[in-house]
């Protein structure tokens, strides 16, 4: 890369997070805790944009670090766009916008689906769980994704660096 050059690394918080505390105590949030926990104990960190990231852009020489998060919906439960969720492009496309937010959970609800029933077959198992619990847990926090009431969302951070000029 060139001094005064640019790099852009683009990842979810690992966190599925809700504003409205719709999650509190759900399967689904504590489902993912352990996800993280069990990949962590082979040695995957997976929390590692929101909580590692600017401190291994700066160990790299980058200055002028900056973060931008946006909110992506899992699931369809959107019904009115707000501002906070999307970026600037997306609002300008008023008609499009709800479509749009609902579509990006729609598509966001079959990744962490299918996610969430990939993890239970090996990772889960190193908390202890049996191939049949893991499974279990798996499928009771994809249920709860789907729990009416229910407002989950993950946090999409994009970071900005620069390499210095001299």
């Amino acid at each position: 890369m060139r001094p005064g050059g640019w790099i852009e690394i683009q990842e979810f918080a690992g966190h599925i997070r809700s504003d409205d505390d719709s999650l509190r105590g759900s399967e689904l949030v504590r489902f993912w805790d352990k996800t993280s926990e069990a990949l962590e104990l082979i040695g995957f960190q997976y929390r590692i944009a929101e909580s590692e990231m600017g401190r291994l852009l700066a160990r790299a020489g980058y200055t002028n670090i900056t973060v931008r998060s946006i909110k992506v919906p899992i699931g369809t439960w959107p019904r009115v766009c707000p501002a906070f969720y999307v970026g600037r492009l997306t609002l300008t496309l008023c008609g499009l916008q709800n479509k749009t937010l609902r579509l990006c959970g729609m598509y966001m609800r079959a990744n962490i689906s299918n996610y969430t029933l990939a993890i239970a077959t090996k990772p889960l198992r190193k908390l202890g769980l049996s191939l049949e619990e893991a499974q279990t847990f798996a499928a009771r926090a994809v249920e709860d994704m789907d729990r009416p009431g229910a407002h989950p969302y993950l946090e999409f951070q994009f970071w900005l660096g620069q390499k210095p000029v001299g």
